[in-house]
């Protein structure tokens, strides 16, 4: 029997040549999810948390949404003044309102330079950082205080089979800086 992790390694194979951001780091963090396997309850910070329906699931890797207009809708919410909207893990634009003030930047991870690191050690982390391909970027520039919220949007559309995104937030709060 195969071990849950495998096929995500298997995932991460096949398809990180495709993936954006530095591929050493995206090796270490597969080794690092290769390592750990995903977390039991032997684990403190997981004893009250059964991790085995996700280890168990066959996802796929989500690859775009039918019908992405069926979340026209969700994205006209209160915080549409400064919002990055993402449906199925990928920058929708169309769903995103970025009215920035300066010294604000927000944009789609995988359009911009930075590169976001090998998060925390944790298992879920190291996948993440292993298979992100899209996110959002946020850069409060030095002294500068977002007047409005920024709100980062997730959707997820049904596709009939298990599916999984993983998506990143990159956020640089410079020196002085304030955003909600």
């Amino acid at each position: 029997m195969m071990d849950a992790r495998d096929a995500y390694v298997a995932e991460f194979e096949r398809s990180a040549k495709g993936l954006p951001g530095p591929s050493e780091t995206r090796r270490a963090a597969i080794a690092r999810f290769k390592q750990l396997g995903f977390p039991t309850g032997t684990e403190e910070a997981w004893r009250f948390t059964d991790t085995t329906p996700i280890a168990e699931t066959s996802f796929k890797t989500a690859t775009g949404t039918a019908n992405p207009n069926q979340f026209a809708g969700l994205a006209r919410g209160p915080l549409r003044a400064c919002q990055i909207t993402f449906v199925d893990g990928r920058f929708a634009p169309a769903f995103s309102s970025l009215d920035l003030p300066k010294g604000v930047t927000v944009t789609s991870l995988r359009e911009c330079r930075e590169s976001p690191s090998l998060a925390d050690g944790t298992a879920f982390a190291a996948l993440n950082s292993a298979l992100w391909s899209d996110g959002a970027f946020v850069r409060i520039a030095r002294g500068v205080a977002a007047p409005d919220p920024i709100h980062l949007l997730f959707l997820s559309s049904f596709h009939g089979e298990p599916y999984v995104t993983h998506p990143r937030i990159l956020v640089i709060a410079e020196e002085d800086s304030q955003a909600t």
